[in-house]
């Protein structure tokens, strides 16, 4: 995996912070904010998934290809996670996807992560336009309810093409896995951050077919 995917991880660390900060002084002292965590080595993931019993498969994040890729409004991924649960209705999870997807652009970009076009590289531009997570686990035992996680980024992607013709199409990334919470309510931010790194990946790979 390219290391530059997540060469950011003191900034997600530190933004997590920062967001954890600034919504729990607006919540009520019984509510708990947390951040999603998104892990960028395989390894790590699959340790978590074992945890967790999070079903595979898990992706490579996307290597330098044929097209460049362009994230416009990025932060219209952003959300809160929705908990349909009989627990952990006291978490508030931020998931700031756009953090996630422009370190994958980065990475997909090449090693410096800068859009520079070389001749008969197009570049697709990707117009994120929502994102939003359901989290469901209706089951009464925190240890050995499965549950199913669900993550859906749409966009609109565009490209120029050789013979000057513009394709349009819109983009729509859907994954679900299952899995379980556990006794700790902060592993839905694990849980949702390895969920969520699969549609920002199938994202892209649909907009790099383009």
């Amino acid at each position: 995996m390219p290391s530059a995917v997540f060469r950011y991880a003191g900034l997600f660390r530190a933004v997590g912070i920062g967001i954890t900060f600034i919504v729990g002084a607006s919540l009520p002292a019984s509510v708990v904010a947390r951040t999603v965590e998104y892990l960028g080595d395989l390894v790590a993931i699959r340790t978590a998934a074992d945890d967790q019993g999070i079903a595979g498969p898990f992706s490579e994040a996307p290597a330098p290809g044929d097209a460049l890729l362009a994230l416009e409004t990025a932060t219209a991924a952003d959300h809160r996670v929705i908990i349909a649960s009989n627990y952990c209705q006291a978490y508030h999870i931020e998931n700031p996807v756009s953090l996630l997807l422009q370190d994958l652009v980065a990475a997909a970009n090449g090693p410096s992560g800068e859009i520079v076009s070389p001749v008969g590289k197009p570049v697709v531009k990707v117009r994120v336009l929502s994102g939003s997570t359901l989290l469901r686990c209706m089951g009464k035992s925190d240890l050995a309810t499965i549950c199913k996680n669900r993550v859906r980024i749409t966009a609109d992607a565009s490209v120029t093409r050789a013979d000057g013709s513009v394709a349009h199409a819109p983009l729509v990334a859907q994954v679900e896995r299952e899995g379980r919470v556990g006794g700790f309510c902060g592993n839905i931010a694990r849980y949702t951050g390895i969920v969520t790194r699969e549609a920002a990946i199938d994202l892209l790979r649909q907009a790099r077919a383009l």
